[in-house]
């Protein structure tokens, strides 16, 4: 073979070890756009196993996306058991792992929960602190994971402007104690007293598994 042969081989060598680098690049995007349908998939498919078991996470702040999320999920299933005896009702579960966030939210997710016809079920996932405790107290039937704990305080913030703005401003937050500590009286079996005395003190009273279950606040146990 002639030298000029040679170098004619090797060129057209090349260019076919080129064109196969290329379909073997060409083929690796293509499985990573099939593998990353797939993945799609598979997380819609749990999502729409989510959704058709009732159960619905909390892990946010709660905040006004919380509430969007939330409530109308509640009216959704609500709607769909029309006619359905209260017994038969397949429970809608809120699993609720939050450090917290927005009062006047978390009212909007205990109305459409007390409103439900449905029963509402609200399971702690490691912590339900502040905000997140009074959704917990407004279920129809709570539980807790034996790690958890949930976290009750007297309402917090900053209040600012003029002395009427801040004593209007004053006057709405006990208002809004008020609200709140009724409902943990009355769902949770605790006292006002109880509830007074840690205000009085500004302390945070956190409520673990064990003491959960020894006041009688869990309805369905682990």
């Amino acid at each position: 073979m002639d030298t000029k042969t040679n170098k004619k081989l090797k060129k057209q060598l090349k260019k076919k070890n080129k064109k196969i680098k290329e379909l073997e690049e060409l083929i690796g995007e293509i499985m990573n756009l099939i593998e990353a349908e797939e993945e799609e998939e598979t997380v819609e498919d749990i999502e729409t196993k989510l959704f058709q078991n009732r159960i619905i996470y909390l892990h946010d702040e709660i905040s006004q996306d919380s509430l969007s999320q939330i409530s109308p999920l509640i009216d959704y299933y609500n709607l769909q058991d029309e006619g359905i005896p209260y017994q038969q009702r397949k429970p809608i579960t809120i699993k609720i792992g939050t450090y917290g966030g927005e009062a006047y939210e978390a009212i909007g997710i205990i109305d459409s929960i007390e409103a439900s016809l449905t029963p509402v079920h609200v399971h702690i996932e490691g912590k339900s602190m502040s905000a997140g405790f009074y959704i917990w107290a407004s279920a129809h039937t709570r539980s807790m994971g034996q790690r958890s704990v949930a976290m009750y305080h007297q309402a917090r913030g900053q209040i600012g402007g003029t002395l009427t703005d801040m004593q209007r401003t004053f006057t709405e937050w006990q208002r809004l104690q008020r609200n709140l500590d009724n409902l943990v009286i009355e769902n949770l079996g605790v006292s006002q007293e109880f509830l007074d005395n840690i205000n009085q003190q500004n302390i945070d009273w956190y409520v673990d598994y064990n003491e959960a279950l020894s006041l009688g606040m869990l309805t369905d146990v682990d």
